[in-house]
Formats: structure tokens, sequence, C-alpha cells
């Protein structure tokens, strides 16, 4: 049967939403390899930064190995002009494979040249995460720059972004501090599904569990009812040593500005709202729909 026009993006999201789900559910822990050198099957990708401030550009290189059945970081380490190493990831701090080439370099001090450098990974069909990586020199160490200076889990690492790689990251007042804006759709209510789409979410989702064909399917008939506005969802500024949620008027402040930016700078010029207007239903969903995916 052909698919009408109506149809067709919902069977696309249908996909998308099963190809992800697969994604993670089969993909195996990432795991740090030390002091081993580069095997051939061993892939790599350099990001030039200065890290440690010297007005010198250092290498940050990921190395990941890349199998049939696996896709997992053996190492982010840090090489001086020299080739020698000046940091690493720890063993014990496992990251998923970012994008390809999604290497970004940040200059977030005022009065010092260190640099930072994030990666995006993926989440679910479109969504994505964002990392900030910095050199601790004391402790010869690449290590996460996070959203608290009092870190529980890799969550409290990670910024969220609705739609991949659309996470804001500005100064937005001119200051000389970084802020990051995190953005997500409203999804302001449920859409019909159609039976091809239900039942194509069934056969891929049979052998998963009823939790995970559950969720697949609030997912789908959220999408179909359409994405809405956008959502400033978090605002966070670099204070030294981390990046700080903002609240209250510091909230406020910044809410005008990165709306103004994200009004101008987006081809689709979006709708902007605050996360404080959305309805609780729609609030609901997107904290279920980066759970789902991210299985946190």
């Amino acid at each position: 049967m052909i698919m009408s026009k109506l149809l067709k993006p919902i069977i696309i999201t249908a996909i998308a939403v099963i190809i992800g789900y697969v994604y993670f559910s089969s993909s195996k822990p990432a795991q740090n390899i030390q002091n081993v050198p580069l095997a051939p099957e061993e892939e790599h990708e350099d990001v030039k930064a200065d890290l440690n401030g010297d007005g010198v550009q250092e290498t940050l290189r990921l190395s990941y190995t890349n199998t049939v059945d696996d896709l997992s970081v053996t190492s982010l380490v840090a090489l001086d002009k020299n080739g020698k190493e000046i940091g690493r990831l720890p063993a014990s701090m496992p990251i998923p494979v970012p994008f390809s080439n999604s290497g970004v370099v940040w200059s977030p001090f005022t009065d010092n040249p260190r640099q930072f450098v994030s990666f995006n990974f993926i989440v679910g069909p479109h969504s994505s995460e964002t990392m900030f990586f910095a050199l601790q020199d004391e402790v010869r160490s690449v290590l996460p720059v996070c959203l608290t200076d009092q870190v529980k889990s890799e969550q409290d690492c990670y910024f969220w972004s609705g739609q991949a790689d659309e996470l804001v990251v500005e100064d937005l007042d001119n200051d000389g501090n970084l802020e990051v804006i995190e953005t997500v759709d409203e999804y302001p209510k449920n859409g019909p599904l159609a039976k091809d789409a239900l039942d194509a979410t069934n056969e891929a989702f049979k052998d998963l569990g009823q939790d995970a064909l559950d969720g697949a399917i609030r997912v789908l008939k959220r999408e179909s009812g359409g994405r809405g506005n956008k959502v400033i969802w978090e605002i966070y500024q670099f204070n030294g040593n981390y990046f700080e949620k903002q609240t209250g008027k510091n909230f406020d402040k910044y809410y005008e500005l990165a709306k103004n930016y994200i009004e101008t700078t987006y081809s689709t010029h979006p709708t902007v709202m605050r996360k404080s207007a959305m309805s609780q239903d729609s609030l609901e969903y997107n904290v279920f729909m980066r759970k789902y995916w991210t299985r946190r």
C-alpha cells in the first residue's frame, strides 16, 4: 500500500525511534586503555587547542576502536607540541564515542588563554548531549567541566539539547564569561498514531520489554502531535570552575538575551518560550524523553 503524505512523517519517526533505541540497547560499555599505542584497528580524531594556557596549541586526541560489534572510546589524551602525553581521561570515567568531528574549541576564561573542548553525543533519534573537557595540570588528567562542583554522576556533566547540535554556547552579555543555553521542543499534545507505525514499533520492540515498548509508543504519539514552541530549558554561566545554573533575576536577564539570540540566529525564527510557561504535561514529557533515551 502506498503511504499518504500525511503518514510518511509518522513512519519515518517510527523508524528513527526504533533505530535509536536498538543502538543504545545493544551498545557495550566504553572502556579506556591506559598507555597503549594506537593499534591499526583504532581510529582517532585530533582537536588543536591551548589546553594549558601557555600560548601554544596542544592536541586533544580522541581514540576509539571500531569493529563490527563494538564502538568504544579507548582514550582521550592531551599531547604537547612534541607529542608527549600531558594528561588523560581516567579509565574510571568512560565516555561513548561522540559525533564524528564534533570537537569544538572554547575560550571560557576572561583573563586566561586556557581553552576547553566540547564533544556532542547522540541521544535517541534527534537529540544530543554535550560535554566539555579541560586539562587539569595538577593531576595530569583530562576531565569534564560540569554543571556543579559537587559531581555525583556523569549526569552532572552533560548538557541537553532537544534537537541535535542546537546547544547555545555564547557570551550573551559580552562580559567575558560563556553562557550555555539548553533548549527543547514544547511537544504540546499527543497526535494520532497510524496503524502501520504502531505495527512496526510493536514488531521492533517485542523482545525489548513492555517498558521499552510503552516508552516508544509514547514518543511516537507525542512527536506526531508536533514540536510546538522552542523552550529555553536551563541557562548556565561559567564561573571559573564550573557552569553555574542561573536562577531568579539572573535567569530572567539571560532569558531575554538567549531568546533574542535564538530568534535572530535560526533561519526558522522559532517562537521561544520559558520552561515555566510549559504545561505540566509537556514538561513531564521532556523529562521522560531524556531519561528514556539516556537510561539515566
